[in-house]
């Protein structure tokens, strides 16, 4: 019945929503065909189907507003729009939103001029193309309007001295019914607005529990085999698993109030409220996450370090036999978690009310979760800065003390890069290390693995970097008596002021040019 296709294109609407739905819906579910078959009824003139046309159009409308859902469609593409001209050409009897929903699409479909000029032309000749609708369909609607059209003449003629009362009370009922269906189709995206919100809060829940019983698992299966081991101390198994149970405690105290909250299906429409609440009592506890995920790389280091030890081996298949994860897949899921809980916030607050009590407690949840993310990304990113300044330090010797080099306030590493420099009648291999505020130059010292301090150079304003002209190399080359190779398309110079330009050679073009690019953004 239209009742039941009403319901479903709506369902559709709002499904539709979703990037990743969308996806979903055309690539799994071919949804396209059952579009197709829903605007190939024939047309009856009820309000219903006014609706199915235009809840169909706002689904096609949907779908192309996805960059992702272009490709999977591209084929069926024309017979949508012979369809979608079809709900254009009997505009006068839906309601305008629909005609304009139906233009809207056809103008966004990007068709050139041309095609799209021919097609108008056809809707308003009634000449498109037959295969888009029934054999009769068009038959049928013009005897229809014909019919119409002669009994409303016929009650023009019978009836002219009431026809004003009659017209006003036929609009009046005819707006009446609009708007009760009107109403009727906005009951049915909140209910189907619900269930997906209800949908999304278990989903919270269960994929909590999931999570803390992998890291369950993670314990049992390999922290504990590990530390058993009598070279633990030496595999530096604690430290891999030094912060493990500080997040396994955290997310435990919140599943269990996840789980508690949607046990209540008798108060679910406090469901939004409470889930809301939580969260954003929870968000400083999550932030005793931010250690691990600082800890994150050396970790990684610290197991593949250990993973070719035949003890450390016999460990971890036998873990993966029984869980099939390895311990990668374990100790990532920290990483992903906090980021999830935010995109379901997010999708949760899609789904309700903007005038909503719960709406702005979960927007307030979501971007409290977010500002946790945000926390652990620069605790991050300040213990990656900590670790190269260290490394740096320890691989460059002979820094001269009075520089305060590694003293600087506000010093941040951006990039390392090997290059070839002119020096005394010869080239030889520099170490760029690119600051912030300073570019450091090392000699590699042989097979030692150390480098040698060579220079700084401080960036201003003064600095330029730029590609060196064929005179300024043959300037160089009879100073140094260098007659090698150049290689004048991967050479760059940094000057400052009126000093000697430095001449460097990178290894191709594209280095150049990245390099020229990353020493000016700094040196501004």
């Amino acid at each position: 019945t239209n009742k039941t296709r009403l319901y479903s294109v709506v369902s559709l609407v709002s499904l539709s929503t979703n990037t990743e739905n969308c996806v979903i819906m055309v690539e799994s579910y071919d949804i396209i065909p059952v579009l197709k078959s829903v605007l190939s009824v024939p047309y009856v003139g009820s309000t219903d189907h006014n609706n199915i046309i235009r809840y169909t159009c706002l689904t096609l409308q949907n779908l192309f507003k996805q960059e992702d859902v272009i490709q999977f469609i591209h084929e069926s593409h024309l017979d949508i729009v012979d369809l979608l001209i079809s709900v254009i050409l009997y505009q006068n009897d839906l309601p305008s939103q629909a005609a304009q929903n139906a233009l809207d699409y056809l103008s966004s479909t990007g068709l050139s001029d041309e095609k799209y000029d021919e097609f108008m032309t056809a809707v308003k000749e009634r000449k498109f193309a037959q295969r888009a609708t029934p054999p009769n369909f068009i038959a049928e609607m013009e005897a229809r309007e014909k019919k119409e059209d002669q009994e409303k003449l016929l009650q023009q003629q019978n009836y002219a001295t009431t026809s004003n009362t009659n017209d006003q009370h036929y609009h009046e009922d005819k707006e009446k019914e609009q708007k009760t269906n009107g109403n009727e189709v906005d009951e049915m995206l909140q209910i189907e607005n619900k269930k997906q919100s209800t949908f999304l809060m278990h989903e919270m829940a269960t994929t909590e529990e999931a999570y803390v019983r992998s890291l369950h698992q993670l314990v049992e299966y390999y922290r504990i085999p590990l530390s058993s081991l009598k070279q633990a101390e030496e595999f530096r198994i604690n430290t891999i698993f030094s912060n493990i149970d500080a997040v396994i405690n955290v997310h435990i105290e919140l599943r269990d109030r996840l789980q508690t909250i949607v046990s209540q299906p008798q108060s679910r429409d406090t469901w939004p409220e409470k889930i809301a609440q939580l969260f954003i009592e929870k968000a400083s506890s999550l932030e005793k996450v931010s250690p691990y995920i600082e800890n994150f790389d050396f970790m990684m280091a610290l197991v593949n370090a250990i993973s070719k030890e035949k003890k450390v081996v016999k460990v971890f298949e036998e873990a993966k036999k029984k869980t099939n994860l390895n311990i990668q897949s374990y100790l990532i899921m920290p990483i992903q978690r906090i980021p999830r809980l935010e995109l379901m916030l997010r999708d949760l607050l899609k789904k309700v009310d903007k005038t909503a009590k719960e709406y702005f407690l979960i927007e307030k949840a979501m971007n409290d979760i977010k500002n946790v993310a945000h926390f652990c990304n620069t605790k991050k990113e300040q213990a990656d800065q900590k670790h190269q300044m260290n490394n740096i330090q320890l691989s460059v010797r002979n820094i001269p003390q009075n520089l305060k080099f590694f003293e600087t306030k506000g010093k941040v590493f951006i990039e390392k890069g090997i290059f070839r420099f002119a020096s005394k009648g010869r080239f030889i291999s520099i170490i760029f290390y690119l600051f912030n505020d300073s570019i450091l130059l090392a000699l590699a010292d042989g097979g030692s693995g150390f480098q040698n301090y060579h220079s700084v150079i401080p960036l201003s304003k003064k600095v330029k970097v730029s590609d060196v002209s064929s005179e300024e190399l043959l300037k160089i080359s009879a100073k140094f008596s260098i007659t090698a190779n150049w290689q004048q398309d991967c050479c760059f110079a940094i000057r400052s002021g009126k000093d000697q330009p430095l001449i460097f050679v990178a290894k191709t073009v594209t280095d150049k040019d990245d390099w020229i690019q990353k020493i000016n953004e700094q040196a501004k």
